[in-house]
């Protein structure tokens, strides 16, 4: 599997995993965690809508992204 890699460098023409964090004022620390199958939306000015990661929670920021992982041999894949 490939590594983490910074999220700068993220395709925005397909679906990847992304690592994000958040700060948590309530313990004064970062939390992370990774959200599978995020696609980059580029907004819509005239909905007012700023280009984002879809599949992150309000308040989430991206840092890393990786490939989805590969369907196990001969499992059944949705197109």
């Amino acid at each position: 599997m490939a590594d983490w890699q910074n999220v700068e460098t993220a395709p925005k023409d397909r679906k990847v995993d992304l690592w994000a964090k958040i700060w948590l004022p309530e313990s004064d620390r970062f939390v992370g965690d990774r959200f599978p199958d995020c696609r980059w939306d580029s907004g819509d000015s005239q909905c007012n809508r700023s280009a984002s990661w879809s599949g992150l929670p309000k308040g989430w920021r991206a840092t890393q992204w990786m490939e989805r992982p590969e369907a196990p041999e001969g499992a059944p894949v949705r197109q």
